[in-house]
C-alpha cells in the first residue's frame, strides 16, 4: 500500500491511483455520526405550485439579455429576442 503519512512523495502512476483510492475510500465510506431519526424531526414546509411566467416578468428578462451572446442549446443571440418584440413572446 502507498504511504499516506503526508511526507513521503509519490511518483509511480499505480502509486498515485492507489493513494487516490485509498483517499476517496476514506473520504466517501466513513461512518454517518448523526441519527437518521433526527431527519423526522425536521418540520416539512409545504410547498408552492409552480406558476408560469407573467409576460411582464418575461418582458424585463428579454430586456435584460446581453447582446453578442448566444445561449444554448439552440444558440439563438438574444438580439433576436429583443427585437422579436410583442409577436415573439406572444408566440405559443
Amino acid at each position: 500500500m502507498c504511504p499516506s503519512d503526508g511526507v513521503t512523495l509519490i511518483k509511480d502512476q499505480h502509486g498515485i491511483l492507489s493513494r487516490w483510492a485509498e483517499h476517496l475510500s476514506e473520504l466517501l465510506n466513513c461512518i454517518n455520526p448523526t441519527d437518521p431519526s433526527f431527519i423526522e424531526l425536521i418540520p416539512q414546509l409545504p410547498t408552492t405550485p409552480k406558476q408560469s411566467p407573467t409576460f411582464h416578468e418575461i418582458h424585463v428578462a428579454m430586456k435584460r439579455l446581453q447582446n453578442n451572446k448566444a445561449a444554448e442549446p439552440y444558440s439563438l443571440p438574444a438580439e433576436v429576442f429583443k427585437h422579436g418584440g410583442y409577436h415573439l413572446l406572444h408566440r405559443s
